[in-house]
């Protein structure tokens, strides 16, 4: 096999993302392109339970996954990078974008409404 060049490996990943977004955003399973993907996720029940058994068999305590997540967010926390989206700068004294903190004070808001609805308090 030869030597593939940079651009060819830049075209395959642009199209690898294209069709992936299309099955995505069409509701069928992104990873067979066969069955509907479950409402509200992006693969089918089977391929989702084949690849959490894959998981499971790979990484049983999920050591490598919080190693490659706290990695992740060294190097975001060095570049002064949101370590929730990745996307914006964080706000100065935070670890965390303005975006991402107001979604996150929401979520606090909703949930501590749910817990005082199941306790009875509302």
């Amino acid at each position: 096999m030869g030597v593939v060049s940079d651009e060819a490996k830049t075209k395959r990943l642009q199209y690898m993302r294209d069709r992936y977004r299309w099955y995505v955003d069409h509701g069928i399973c992104a990873r067979c392109y066969k069955t509907w993907a479950e409402p509200g996720h992006v693969y089918c029940a089977a391929c989702a339970k084949k690849m959490k058994l894959y998981q499971r068999r790979t990484d049983p305590d999920g050591e490598k996954n919080r190693q490659r997540c706290q990695q992740r967010r060294d190097r975001l926390r060095a570049a002064g990078m949101c370590i929730n989206c990745g996307k914006r700068k964080a706000v100065e004294g935070n670890c965390i974008c303005g975006k991402c903190a107001d979604k996150c004070a929401d979520s606090a808001v909703i949930y501590r409404i749910h817990q005082q609805t199941l306790k009875g308090e509302m």
